[in-house]
């Protein structure tokens, strides 16, 4: 409304057809009003100057400034893309020169001058090009860390927990560059921090499971940089794991030029060999339950042993001493090393037990405890030997007839399970791998309890399958005997896990599984006891109780703990089904239950519950075990037709331990007869393994 009524005003004063206005109202402003955009007045049509003009006491026309000699320039915004159209301008000339250089190339008289120049002008044209796309998708980058598309992650082995981009945008660094160098260059990370970081790894990771040997490397960080980048972005990517957005970022290049060397031009090595061993241990927790990315690293690590034939006779049957830094001892260590971490993931899910000892390994092992022998080469073949014996064991014991051995009494089955206790002990003994000052003393002894605690689960698995033989063993003080000994096995595996968390939670991912696999068990086995009305002693609450604590404490300082806590929540519902069920309960709902926990071996696909904890305890007929076993008939010899109940039962454990592959030979059963004791569960596992390693341990 103001403008409309000053423009009213100035067209009144304006009213008489003068030259003036004329001319003002063909152009609507003078010239130094238009210049300056600024609305122009005239008070009366007699002035000659508007108000503007006669204010600043200049001449005012409608044609000529009289400002316009001694004007300056307007200060323009500064382009944050100048540094972007400068390149593009570099690259179009390089564009140029490259494309009639190409077409120089296409001349079959070319001289071999020419060639050489106009090659010269493809390479740059080629280099401006690729730096120009860096430039502009770093800068994409940067500009998306702020949106939600920042927070996505660029892989399945991320630590985020958004949707995983195939493709993320982010520069590229051509395959034949120096990795690190690169990256250092476009500023994701210093120099400086991957010194730190690597160092970090050495000494706070790899020192507590040195499955991974890097003697060569350990204290050279600028020859590993020179000599192997990719292997030192390996180390420094999974100490990033408390940091999501560098870890995808590391991650993305590091997969990359793995799956460039592996599958493309099959360029592979030892160290990609422990690369992938390095992100099997040290990995994130799967984005979602049931992915298996840390299982297939440590699978084609396997793989890659076995393409490089690294157990072949040249190594194998070498009978001198080895260098410490030697071409063939750090084959050996490769070789050994990735025996020690697939030897371990049987342990825990049996589907996996890929490799088998042999000749080779126990020659490999010989080696690296000849000559220049370090902590790790000790350590891994100590550990190598442990799993041999473990998984000798965990043949025998087998529930599966076909694959177990054959037992025909139950002091046979006692022997067995004294001389396998002796054997597991002796080994360790003389590792000395349990010593105060060795940092893996606490992991190692959270193995040794597993390998006690999965091999008594067959042992009771066995018992009940095999009820021909063992009639009322629910009565039996054997029995009574295995099952307190899965109990306290259990109970110690929990006792070292908080034990290592109070030193470190820098140990590898897998061995957070643990403890809630024995937490699995526990439950279990309560049910058992339940069921059976044995007078055992068992107190889940008060071990997940322990458990949740220190995951509490250790999730404050790290992710993959936090992230952990996931599984011991549904745990922790099957924990609260179990304390209800009472030994009225219906034998449906406790197949339900056992069904549901001993499925998957993988802690980490553990369902929830779905029996309700109020059907398990409503009054039921009572059910014994011992009642499910018939008795034989004394004409035939055979057992008669089990029940209904005892067929699933047995279905059920059968179904826990469907998994276990027989690969060893059967061991000697002419054993030596000892007492049956406790005594490996009691008290400090460290003074129990300062005895000779002759005496009597059990």
């Amino acid at each position: 409304m103001n403008n409309k009524r000053n423009s009213d005003e100035a067209g009144s004063s304006l009213s008489p057809s003068t030259p003036v206005v004329e001319e003002f109202r063909k152009l609507k402003a003078c010239a130094r009003c238009h210049r300056l955009k600024i609305r122009c007045k005239f008070v009366d049509h007699s002035y000659k100057s508007c108000v503007n003009c006669y204010t600043a006491n200049l001449e005012c026309s409608m044609t000529l400034d009289p400002t316009l000699a001694t004007a300056k320039p307007r200060p323009r915004k500064k382009i944050k893309a100048m540094e972007k159209q400068n390149a593009l301008s570099e690259l179009h000339s390089h564009l140029d020169l490259g494309l009639q250089a190409l077409n120089n190339l296409k001349n079959e008289h070319s001289d071999k001058e020419t060639i050489e120049k106009e090659s010269t002008h493809l390479f740059l044209a080629q280099k401006k090009l690729t730096n120009m796309i860096n430039l502009v998708s770093h800068e994409i980058t940067s500009r998306a860390t702020n949106s939600s598309e920042g927070k996505t992650a660029s892989s399945a082995n991320s630590m985020k927990e958004g949707v995983v981009r195939a493709v993320p945008k982010l520069p590229l660094i051509p395959f034949e560059s120096n990795i690190v160098r690169e990256i250092t260059k476009l500023g994701l990370i210093s120099l400086k921090e991957c010194s730190t970081r690597f160092s970090f790894f050495v000494n706070e990771m790899l020192e507590y499971w040195p499955c991974v040997n890097l003697s060569l490397y350990a204290d050279d960080f600028e020859s590993l940089l020179d000599k192997d980048p990719l292997l030192l972005l390996g180390c420094i990517s999974v100490t990033c794991l408390n940091n999501p957005d560098l870890h995808d970022t590391l991650l993305y290049y590091l997969e990359r030029n793995l799956t460039q060397r592996v599958t493309t031009t099959g360029d592979i090595s030892i160290s990609i060999i422990k690369i992938y061993t390095i992100l099997s241990l040290w990995s994130s927790p799967p984005k979602r339950w049931g992915s298996y990315k840390h299982q297939l690293n440590l699978l084609t690590a396997m793989n890659l042993t076995l393409c490089l034939d690294l157990g072949n006779e040249k190594f194998r049957n070498n009978s001198k001493v080895l260098e410490n830094s030697s071409e063939e001892r750090e084959i050996i260590r490769t070789y050994v090393g990735v025996y020690c971490c697939c030897s371990s993931l049987a342990l825990s899910l049996p589907r996996f037990k890929v490799v088998t000892w042999n000749d080779s390994f126990d020659q490999s092992v010989k080696l690296l405890l000849m000559g220049e022998t370090n902590q790790n080469d000790k350590f891994l073949a100590y550990y190598a030997q442990f799993l041999k014996v473990g998984h000798d064991y965990f043949t025998i014991f087998s529930p599966d007839l076909s694959m177990g051995t054959l037992i025909t009494d139950i002091e046979q089955l006692k022997s067995l399970c004294e001389e396998f206790e002796r054997a597991i002990s002796k080994c360790l003994a003389s590792s000395g791998l349990l010593s105060g000052s060795c940092k893996q003393r606490f992991l190692i002894s959270i193995i040794y309890y597993q390998v006690l605690m999965c091999c008594y689960d067959f042992i009771v698995c066995k018992v009940i399958f095999q009820t021909s033989l063992f009639l009322h063993y629910s009565e039996d003080h054997f029995y009574l005997s295995v099952l307190n000994k899965l109990i306290r096995s259990a109970e110690k595996i929990i006792d070292s896990f908080l034990n290592i968390c109070e030193l470190s939670t820098n140990f590898p991912t897998f061995f957070y599984y643990r403890p809630m696999h024995a937490l699995v068990s526990l439950i279990r086995v309560r049910l058992l006891v339940v069921s059976q009305k044995l007078n055992l002693e068992i107190d889940v609450e008060r071990e997940y109780d322990r458990i949740s604590q220190i995951m509490k404490t250790i999730s404050k300082k790290s992710l993959v703990a936090k992230k952990m806590s996931t599984i011991l929540s549904i745990v922790q519902k099957w924990m609260k089904v179990s304390h209800n069920f009472t030994q009225h309960g219906s034998v449906n709902s406790m197949t339900v239950l056992l069904d549901e926990l001993g499925t998957e071996h993988a802690v980490e696909v553990l369902k929830e519950p779905t029996i309700k904890c109020e059907e398990s305890s409503k009054p039921r007929p009572s059910l014994s075990f011992a009642t499910l076993a018939p008795p034989l008939s004394d004409d035939t010899g055979k057992e008669s037709k089990a029940t209904d109940e005892n067929r699933i039962l047995n279905d059920i454990f059968q179904q826990i331990d469907d998994d276990i592959n027989s690969f060893f030979p059967s061991l000697p059963t002419d054993l030596n007869q000892w007492d049956f004791n406790n005594e490996y569960l009691e008290g400090d596992i460290e003074s129990m393994f300062k005895n000779d390693s002759n005496s009597q341990f059990w």
